[in-house]
């Protein structure tokens, strides 16, 4: 992505790769990925994003992109704790969320769990419960 830095931040099961783009003082933006895919996903709209002043956070989840992969199975709430553990390393307190299936999934836990860590919430092409 460009003008996009790359770091990594200590989760609750490894490293997570996060990009980082925008001004850091401007309002959060995370963006979570469908499964089988990563960050770079969201390129265009995180540049987008980043040109508008938004701080962009975009993850790559446990097992995808950059991220480590913790020995299976995953819980959705472990995927909810991953976010929580880059919003907490960047000193986020809150953040506008975009989830895109399982990205949205996860968003979904993530406002249940948190719900005061989020400025606003859109969830795309996602469900609402965790099939077996």
């Amino acid at each position: 992505m460009d003008g996009f830095e790359r770091q990594f931040v200590d989760g609750p099961a490894g490293r997570i790769a996060i990009h980082l783009g925008g001004p850091p003082k401007g309002p959060a933006v995370l963006l979570n990925h469908s499964i089988l895919a990563s960050s770079a996903m969201w390129q265009q709209q995180a540049e987008l994003l980043a040109e508008g002043g938004y701080c962009v956070v975009c993850i790559d989840t446990r097992g995808h992109g950059d991220s480590d992969a913790a020995a299976p199975p995953y819980a959705m709430s472990e995927l909810v704790d991953d976010t929580v553990a880059v919003l907490d390393a960047l000193r986020i307190t809150r953040a506008h969320l975009v989830g895109l299936s399982l990205g949205g999934m996860s968003a979904i836990g993530l406002a249940i769990a948190h719900p005061q860590r989020l400025l606003s919430l859109l969830v795309c092409d996602a469900r609402a419960d965790m099939p077996g």
